[in-house]
């Protein structure tokens, strides 16, 4: 039923060429009502911003529970009206940087998010704050991927919750290190334009793009492989926030059919399940998906009879967050040409360029 409810935003109540994915909170779009088992510590101290938990170099790691404290704070992001106990934390660098702070194995749905009060970051307006990274036990955990800091500055963490919940948190605070890649020498190039600000993505956005769906076709070489370098990201138009989302289209010619990928920032790949009769008119699903931490290397098992067509969408895993980046996907079992694609989609993604 998710599934259903995603594409539909999909498809339903944005500009048409848009492509507004707003592909998940995959895990989210129905939303939620998780709570974990109440957790209690027993501490006195990291109630409020006054006796915040001193954090006295990083890496740090902690672990506490939130059910004995009360509700002090909540920042929207994008939930409001939390009534979740929270606790907080403050780190005063001697250096310039950026911070990663990891809730992902948390045991209850959490929150987090950071004041800068001597840059103006304060109540209502956070430095950066997250709800749900789509990481942990549900994908209801949170993360902050490269919180900029500065020299001498008190950073204050606030660790909170979606609407009441409290549990037991697990963090880990560490110095932001960047993911760089490299096209290989043999890939493919995906060809998107620039991802900037004003964007509209008439480019291979699937069945996000409505009436005319847009899909780019793979094809393997005689080994069944391919490789494909691609960018993704997020972008701004008309004040509201959108990201990229790539949709390819593919044929199994051998088992096994995969695809292992890699990425510079939090990247989901997907299987997607249609059908073959209504396309992105029908039922669309999100059968199978990984989610790539930047660096970190994952393979998705990509199911589909010999002959099958699948479909595979990219996209970064928030909206807000990742300017322009690169992933890298590489395919095995892949077939080398397929024409049926022709009467399907791939006449539509050679209009843009007539």
């Amino acid at each position: 039923m998710r599934a259903l409810i995603l594409i539909a935003a999909l498809l339903i109540g944005f500009h048409p060429a848009l492509a507004d994915d707003r592909l998940g909170n995959i895990i989210d779009l129905s939303r939620k009502g998780l709570g974990g088992e109440p957790a209690y510590d027993g501490r006195e101290g990291g109630e409020t911003i006054e006796d915040a938990f001193p954090i006295p170099e990083l890496p740090f790691d902690d672990t506490g529970a939130t059910c004995d404290n009360v509700h002090d704070y909540d920042e929207t992001c994008p939930y409001d009206a939390n009534l979740a106990p929270d606790v907080v934390y403050v780190f005063t660098p001697t250096e310039e940087g950026g911070l990663d702070i990891d809730l992902c194995e948390s045991l209850y749905d959490t929150k987090v998010y950071v004041y800068d009060f001597e840059a103006g970051y304060g109540f209502g307006n956070p430095l950066a704050c997250n709800d749900d990274a789509g990481c942990g036990y549900t994908g209801y955990q949170s993360e902050l991927v490269n919180v900029p800091v500065e020299t001498g500055h008190s950073y204050y963490i606030v660790i909170d919750g979606y609407g009441d919940s409290c549990g037991q948190y697990i963090l880990a605070i560490d110095w932001y290190v960047p993911c760089t890649l490299e096209c290989p020498p043999d890939a493919e190039v995906e060809g998107e334009p620039p991802i900037v600000d004003g964007y509209i993505d008439n480019y291979n956005s699937g069945c996000a793009h409505v009436p005319d769906p847009l899909f780019q076709l793979l094809c393997g070489n005689e080994d069944f492989e391919l490789t494909m370098c691609c960018n993704a990201g997020n972008y701004s138009y008309q004040g509201a926030s959108y990201r990229d989302t790539d949709w390819f289209t593919l044929y199994k010619a051998a088992d096994p059919l995969s695809v292992t990928a890699i990425a510079e920032y939090p990247t989901y790949v997907f299987q997607v399940g249609f059908d073959p009769v209504e396309r992105c008119n029908g039922s669309v699903t999100f059968d199978h998906y990984i989610l790539l931490e930047p660096c970190a290397q994952g393979t998705l098992p990509l199911v589909a009879e010999i002959g099958g067509e699948v479909w595979v969408v990219a996209a970064c895993a928030g909206w807000e967050d990742y300017p322009e980046f690169l992933y890298i996907m590489s395919f095995e079992g892949i077939e080398g040409t397929h024409t049926a694609v022709v009467e399907t989609t791939w006449g539509a993604v050679k209009e843009m360029f007539r």
